[in-house]
């Protein structure tokens, strides 16, 4: 069985919207049925110090994630 991935680079910041926008962008450019990975933290943000983690409102990462997942079913991607 044959895989066509995506490896998806971007600058992560704290802000989820703000990242999520940036994942929409690079998935219109992805072919359908392509698995696509992002970074690690990709939607919350990630960096040396954790501490920013506790300053982002929950509901906005659990919106984030779920519309990731609208979008992965629309795009049909992994």
């Amino acid at each position: 069985m044959k895989a066509s991935i995506a490896i998806a680079q971007f600058s992560i910041t704290w802000d989820i919207e703000q990242n999520l926008a940036a994942i929409t962008s690079l998935l219109a450019d992805v072919q359908p049925d392509k698995i696509v990975v992002l970074p690690e933290g990709a939607l919350s943000g990630y960096g040396a110090d954790p501490s920013a983690l506790e300053r982002l409102p929950p509901s906005a990462l659990a919106h984030a994630m779920d519309r990731l997942a609208e979008l992965g079913r629309f795009f049909r991607i992994s």
